[in-house]
C-alpha cells in the first residue's frame, strides 16, 4: 500500500507541474492566451486561430515537448496508480474492472488528445480537427474528474467503514 500512495502522490505532484506550473507558464508564449488543454469546456477554431497566430515555432515545440514529457507521464501514472489502488480496494472483479474504465479511458484519451492538440499546431487547421481535439480534451478532463471522484468516494467509504467497525469494538469492549 505503500508504493501506491507514493504512486499517488506523483500523480498529484505531476498534476501540479504539468497542469499548475508549466501550462500556465506557456500563456507567456501565447500573449496571455491559455493552453488548448487548460480548456475544460472545449474550444473553437477561432481560439486555435488566435493560438496560432501569437505562437512562434518555439512556443509550438515547447508545448509539443511538454505533451511528450508531462502530458504523458501524467495520464499513465494516474491510471496505473489508481487501478493498482482498486485492486486493493475493490474485492469485485466485475466492479473493479467497471472502475478501471475510468483511469484506463482518462490515459487514452489525454493522449491522443496530445497528438490532436499538436497536430492543430503543426498541420492544416480544419473544423473537423479542432472539433475532435476540442471534444476529446472535455472528455478528459470528465474522466480525470470521475477518476477523482472514485478515488476520494471508495476512500471515505473505507475511512467510514472502518470507523463504524472500530466503534462497534470500542463499545462490545473487544478492542
Amino acid at each position: 500500500m505503500i508504493l501506491i500512495s507514493v504512486g499517488l502522490i506523483v500523480c498529484l505532484a505531476l498534476f501540479a507541474y504539468y497542469h499548475l506550473l508549466t501550462m500556465v507558464q506557456m500563456k507567456d508564449l501565447s500573449d496571455s492566451l491559455s493552453m488548448p488543454d487548460q480548456r475544460i469546456f472545449g474550444y473553437t477554431m477561432a481560439d486555435i486561430e488566435a493560438l496560432r497566430a501569437t505562437m512562434d515555432s518555439d512556443a509550438v515545440g515547447q508545448l509539443n515537448y511538454l505533451h511528450k514529457t508531462a502530458g504523458f507521464l501524467f495520464p499513465m501514472f494516474t491510471a496505473v496508480f489508481t487501478m493498482l489502488l482498486f485492486i486493493r480496494w475493490i474485492p469485485n472483479r466485475r466492479t473493479r474492472w467497471l472502475a478501471w474504465l475510468a483511469p484506463i479511458g482518462f490515459a487514452v484519451t489525454d493522449i491522443w488528445e496530445n497528438f490532436a492538440i499538436d497536430a492543430l499546431f503543426t498541420h492544416d487547421l480544419s473544423a473537423g480537427a479542432v472539433l475532435l481535439a476540442s471534444i476529446l480534451t472535455t472528455i478528459r478532463w470528465a474522466l480525470l474528474l470521475i477518476t477523482g471522484g472514485l478515488v476520494i468516494g471508495l476512500g471515505v467509504f473505507r475511512a467510514n467503514r472502518g470507523l463504524k467497525s472500530k466503534l462497534l469494538a470500542i463499545r462490545e469492549g473487544t478492542d
